[in-house]
């Protein structure tokens, strides 16, 4: 009588003509932690749609629909009130995560989506919502900087700053796009002296007087970083090394493309002496063509006394630094300074830096367990990282892995990107190609850093990280299945151990909050092994579980057993960790259609 009533009343109410979706625009399902996801609103829902019968959400592509995301239609009840079972109606979801794959698990690719809600009312209609457009974009932007004037020559003198003109700096996007940007430039300790920011459109060119926050830069070498960023939140930088402020008529310089060093990373660092053609900086040859004796000094600071020297009449193509003193002991890290003289002509001092250390890295994760089965209770698993660096960081990668123990372990997850790392996002839960967790599955998770000298630092840290699981058997049914791993669970004489009645005590907790169903036991084998001594091993297992479940209260009319052997295989093919996978408990749902 009193689902009759309701729904007389539900019928009565007056039906929306619309349903209003809401998100970003813009999300980038590339796995750097960064925008991954798309999360989609439903913006003021009318009362009357609040429960339904149905629901789903259609993702489209050149007109055809590429992942639909359904109701979750089990009949959970609320477990503080006793005697109620399930609902039949459905909660119409007010916030519904897309996390960028197709109903195969594969992640889409760029362009536009289109997505709409379709509602089956408790009267029996159908309401969709008007299309929302999203973009999909992956792709980070591409940057070029080039300079043609990077040495501007000034003297200061009595007061008064004589200068040859500002250095000229080119900067453009060639590939992908961006509307955000940050230009900055560095002294030799990576400092910033200046920054500058644009939104919308990039500068084709910009020109700086070698002025910073407080007045005049000194002399010196600097870098200029381009940062940029678009709509979906990738980012990028690029640097334009050596530019150089001096008080010199420069004719040789000392270049390489890299200045950051480990000695424990490489062995020696690489420094090429060029002939520079006037404020361009630009190289005109080797500078063996000067006249004159060398000497090539590596020094604490800028004129300082050298700890390395090197010296000769013919200047070889590469002078080779191995970041040890004259004494062959190793330097301390920090800042360094490469020197070149020859004949007449001297360089700039150009810095180096020697980089020891390996980034700092941390990572953690919620306290609770991750329980990704849709049932809209801690489906996401937040994730936080750190990473710093005495200097800029170049990558970082986070891999997650299921691990059952130090003999077992699978790839399942990896995120990875350039520069820092997020400092905290969410997972849903599945792997790299879609494949989801299972049950009271232990997960390791390993942040690795390195920064532009090539010092690599890992952090590790390991933690059973999944609950009891119940997913649809299938979509949009309200039948469910734990798949519950085996794995140490039995003795050799197919006892349950400690480890597993605290897994099935576990699962037990569960079903107090699905009363409306009946309860199968399930024991699968492992490929591995007989058919049927599987077959008989697995129904003593099961036996074992389902007598587990009637000691600890659940009514023998509400539950059966059966074993399987290795006829269901979630996989076909065998090794160590498909075996963990394959041999398991599975504790299926099924809901009393008489009820």
């Amino acid at each position: 009588m009193i689902r009759l009533l309701s729904t007389l009343v539900f019928s009565l109410a007056p039906l929306s003509a619309q349903i209003l979706l809401q998100s970003d625009p813009y999300f980038s399902p590339n796995s750097d932690g960064t925008r991954d996801t798309l999360w989609i609103e439903v913006d003021a829902l009318p009362s009357d749609l609040k429960r339904s019968r149905d629901w789903r959400l259609e993702i489209s592509s050149g007109g055809g629909i590429i992942r639909t995301i359904r109701a979750d239609r089990r009949r959970k009840n609320i477990s503080w009130i006793p005697f109620v079972k399930g609902r039949e109606t459905i909660r119409t979801a007010r916030r519904i995560l897309w996390d960028g794959r197709n109903d195969s698990g594969q992640l889409v690719g760029d362009g536009y989506y289109d997505v709409w809600m379709k509602v089956d009312t408790l009267a029996g209609d159908t309401i969709v919502s008007e299309p929302l457009r999203v973009t999909a974009s992956t792709r980070k932007p591409r940057i070029h900087l080039s300079s043609d004037q990077s040495i501007m020559k000034r003297v200061d003198a009595g007061g008064i700053s004589e200068e040859s003109g500002p250095i000229l700096i080119a900067q453009s996007i060639l590939e992908g796009s961006a509307y955000r940007f940050e230009g900055a430039f560095l002294n030799a300790s990576g400092r910033v002296v200046e920054k500058r920011r644009w939104e919308g459109e990039l500068p084709a060119a910009i020109e700086w007087n070698g002025r910073g926050f407080f007045g005049n830069a000194a002399h010196g070498v600097y870098r200029y970083r381009l940062t940029a960023e678009d709509a979906a939140g990738n980012r990028n930088s690029a640097y334009l090394n050596d530019i150089i402020i001096t008080d010199q008529d420069l004719e040789i310089d000392l270049r390489s493309e890299k200045y950051f060093f480990s000695p424990e990373a490489r062995s020696n660092i690489e420094l090429e002496p060029v002939r520079v053609a006037g404020l361009t900086g630009r190289s005109a040859g080797s500078a063996s063509s000067v006249p004159g004796d060398w000497s090539f000094q590596i020094t604490r600071s800028v004129g300082g006394r050298a700890i390395f020297r090197q010296s000769g009449s013919t200047l070889p193509g590469r002078l080779i630094w191995n970041g040890l003193s004259e004494a062959g002991k190793p330097v301390s890290g920090g800042v360094y300074y490469a020197h070149l003289t020859k004949g007449e002509s001297q360089s700039v001092y150009k810095p180096i830096y020697i980089d020891r250390k390996p980034p700092s890295v941390s990572i953690g994760v919620g306290w609770n367990d991750l329980s990704p089965d849709g049932d809209g209770w801690q489906d996401l698993q937040r994730i936080s990282l750190g990473a710093s660096d005495n200097y800029d960081l170049e990558s970082w990668s986070l891999s997650i892995a299921v691990e059952p123990d130090e003999t077992i372990q699978s790839p399942h997850r990896i995120f990875q990107g350039e520069g820092k790392p997020p400092s905290r996002f969410y997972w849903d839960g599945l792997g790299d190609n879609g494949e989801q967790l299972q049950s009271l599955e232990r997960l390791t998770f390993v942040l690795e850093a390195r920064d532009r000298a090539g010092n690599v630092r890992s952090s590790r840290l390991v933690r059973r990280s999944t609950a009891i699981l119940f997913r649809p058997i299938k979509p949009g049914s309200p039948d469910l299945v734990s798949r519950i791993p085996d794995y140490r669970a039995f003795t050799p004489l197919d006892q349950l151990t400690g480890t597993g009645k605290r897994r099935l005590r576990a699962a037990k907790r569960q079903l107090s909050s699905y009363r409306s169903y009946f309860v199968r036991v399930e024991s699968h084998a492992a490929m591995p092994g007989g058919e049927e001594e599987n077959l008989l091993r697995s129904e003593f297992k099961a036996s074992r579980a389902h007598a587990y479940f009637l000691q600890k209260g659940v009514s023998r009319k509400r539950i059966d057993f059966r074993g399987m052997g290795e006829t269901e295989p979630l996989r076909e093919d065998s090794n160590p960790f498909l075996d963990y996978r394959n041999s398991r408990i599975e504790v299926r749902l099924t809901l009393k259609r008489e009820l």
